[in-house]
């Protein structure tokens, strides 16, 4: 359930420290510009916006899966679609490489979000019962070409729930377990998985 979603603008340029100080990889290429966005403060995209998915630490195979589907269509969004329109495809799979494999230390740190311990004790019992066979929540039991939603943005988790209930995007395994679901249900998957730590910043 994931990769890149943008529903306003974001404010620039970010205060990110000075290029001399900051380590590779998150300087160069095209990484660099993933995370102007990826890495920005979550709390700039006031509602009904939502902040787009953390990337680093990502499964691979999906980052991969994901910015082809961008590049063929398969997936839309005005930002992802238009941007990677100019990474070759041969530098893809070293692209996805350095985003999953960028450091905490190379990112900007935030507030963590504040988190009900009710919705996320709720959400993990529905996580267990739907969930956990294909996305974890353990590091190693992520499918291979399925995304971690360990530590992701709550909010950006609810907006790819109604997507897939809404048909915006489209599998059949999601579309049938999130279809069932009340809103307070997906807000406290989206409060379990959060909750887990995996994905930065």
């Amino acid at each position: 359930m994931l990769v890149a979603a943008l529903t306003g603008a974001v404010a620039f340029p970010l205060r990110f420290a000075p290029l001399a100080q900051q380590p590779d990889p998150f300087v160069t290429g095209y990484e660099s510009a993933c995370f102007v966005c990826h890495a920005a403060d979550p709390q700039s995209f006031a509602p009904p916006r939502y902040p787009p998915p953390k990337i680093a630490g990502q499964d691979v195979d999906y980052l991969l899966l994901a910015l082809r589907a961008y590049r063929s269509g398969l997936r839309n969004h005005h930002v992802m679609s238009s941007q990677i329109v100019e990474v070759p495809e041969s530098a893809l799979p070293q692209l996805v490489r350095r985003i999953s494999t960028t450091s905490a230390a190379r990112l900007p740190k935030y507030r963590p979000v504040v988190l009900d311990p009710d919705a996320v004790a709720r959400g993990r019992k529905l996580a267990e019962a739907n969930c956990v066979s294909c996305h974890g929540p353990e590091a190693g039991d992520t499918v291979s070409g399925v995304p971690k939603l360990n530590g992701q943005y709550p909010r950006y988790l609810l907006s790819t729930m109604s997507d897939y209930r809404l048909g915006v995007r489209r599998s059949e395994v999601m579309t049938e377990i999130v279809t069932p679901l009340s809103a307070r249900d997906e807000a406290d998957l989206a409060a379990y998985y959060a909750s887990l730590v995996a994905l930065r910043p």
